[in-house]
């Protein structure tokens, strides 16, 4: 155990936190010097108490907690001591902590605040106080933090009394002289009964030495050894022949697919030509398209050829209707002039009245005579306007061009895709030899053959090799019970 540093706080004469730092320069024995009261039995005090929780007055009595805590802390309310030693052990650095905090200044508020911890290269050790323990006992720490002040109890080993007796005692307790004392007796004592075991061990060997046992075990070991390499190379042999099998097999397996690689190539081929011929036929779809596309061209002259025959028929219905009503009138006219009676109202008709007649039969004359070349509705008219509007619902429509030519695209596209999967059914065919999977048949039967005789092989050095072992145990077995016995 070696002191790197010290950190007190609260403890004794030290106020506050103070800081004691042994660098390497100063490694060895620390002697701390000076006056009466200036802290240096507190100091040692403050080591002892973070390592045990417990320290002693110069009369041997130990010292109660509350006198532990600094005065000037004291006064100012605070009930909280510590002390923290920073130390290397076993090429380990470790931090020990022991903390004091109370409610209150009294004895049992500061145990019960009582805290100790100890880290070893930041790892926490979970019982601090036996390590503590291991590590620097207490009934000897007291050689390692000594007090100057103290060295009238020292010198009283030198007298012949109780005190120093118990020190005394305590010493050679440490030192291991109580054993000392009686180790020829018990020596010899241990001498005669190894002998006396020794002599039973080997009758219960069949008589055979340490020696004897020892070359026979050799013997037993140097076979065993054999048998264990044989074994690994059979077994090295054995993966070897197994992982071939597994490859024929894979590549038969490979060459099995062919046949259905075969199928799936005339199913592809059947695809494809499906494809092509509703290409072709959507191609014909387009070339009657394009075959009725002058009349989508016509369409706008048609539209305005139509208006014009739909006037031209109107007119000639007008005209003729005109006619039909003048003819009317002018009979009923004449009728009256014949007749000199009114056929509307039967009113006897007198001479102003026939000359009216007369004269509108004159006007209707010249109306009718202006009419004559339009005797009837001329029909034709209408004639070629359905044409026109029959020729105008056959034209062709541009979405139709559109619908067509994104199904040609994608029969293209599943073209390509079939035919490339053709390509490469056709490119493994052509890579198959029709003599490959005879082969390979004969490969596997041969493989597993020598698969078999490895395996039986195998199996009967292993059965040795258990032979062997289960010698060898029982030989370490009997050089373990008579060792144990030479060793006592």
């Amino acid at each position: 155990m070696l002191i790197e540093k010290i950190s007190i706080t609260n403890f004794g004469p030290f106020y506050h936190e103070h800081e004691i730092d042994f660098s390497e320069k100063c490694k060895g024995v620390h002697i701390i010097r000076g006056g009466n009261g200036q802290g240096k039995t507190s100091l040692q005090r403050a080591i002892l108490w973070a390592l045990y929780g417990k320290v002693y007055d110069r009369k041997r009595q130990q010292i109660r907690e509350t006198s532990l805590l600094n005065q000037s802390a004291l006064k100012d309310g605070i009930y909280q001591l510590g002390v923290t030693i920073y130390f290397t052990h076993e090429e380990k650095n470790c931090i020990l902590f022991r903390q004091m905090t109370a409610k209150s200044h009294r004895e049992k508020s500061y145990e019960e605040g009582m805290i100790l911890t100890l880290t070893r290269d930041g790892e926490i050790i979970q019982d601090p106080q036996n390590e503590i323990e291991r590590i620097l006992p207490y009934e000897i720490s007291r050689f390692y933090f000594f007090d100057g002040e103290m060295l009238r109890d020292y010198e009283e080993l030198l007298e012949e009394n109780n005190r120093s007796k118990l020190l005394k005692n305590s010493i050679e307790l440490i030192l291991g002289v109580p054993y000392f004392r009686n180790a020829i007796d018990d020596l010899n004592f241990i001498k005669s009964k190894f002998e006396k075991k020794r002599n039973q061990a080997i009758k219960n060997c069949g008589g055979k030495s340490y020696e004897e046992l020892s070359s026979e075990l050799n013997d037993i070991a140097e076979t065993f050894d054999g048998k264990n390499k044989l074994i690994a190379t059979l077994q090295g042999q054995l993966a070897v022949i197994q992982e071939e099998i597994s490859s024929k097999k894979s590549e038969l397996a490979r060459l099995k697919d062919v046949r259905e690689m075969g199928e799936k190539r005339l199913e592809i081929e059947f695809k494809i030509k499906n494809e092509e011929k509703n290409r072709d036929e959507k191609l014909k779809d387009i070339r009657q398209l394009v075959a009725g596309l002058y009349k989508t061209l016509l369409i706008p002259i048609s539209e305005i050829v139509i208006l014009k025959l739909e006037e031209k028929a109107k007119s000639s219905y007008e005209k003729y209707n005109k006619k039909q009503k003048l003819l009317g009138k002018a009979e009923m006219l004449s009728k009256g002039i014949t007749e000199s009676k009114c056929k509307t109202c039967g009113t006897i008709l007198n001479k102003e009245k026939l000359e009216q007649f007369e004269y509108e039969i004159k006007k209707i004359s010249e109306e009718i005579e202006l009419l004559t070349e339009v005797p009837e509705p001329n029909l034709e008219y209408e004639h070629q306007k359905t044409r026109l509007e029959r020729m105008k619902n056959k034209a062709t429509n541009r979405k139709d061009f559109i619908n067509i030519e994104e199904e040609i695209n994608r029969i293209d596209s599943r073209l390509i895709q079939y035919k490339s999967e053709l390509a490469s059914l056709l490119q493994k065919l052509k890579e198959v030899d029709s003599e490959e999977p005879r082969i390979l048949l004969k490969e596997i039967e041969d493989r597993i053959s020598e698969e078999g005789r490895l395996q039986g092989g195998l199996k009967f050095q292993i059965e040795e090799f258990e032979e062997l072992r289960e010698i060898k145990g029982l030989l370490e077995s009997k050089i373990k019970r008579l060792f144990a016995v030479l060793c006592g």
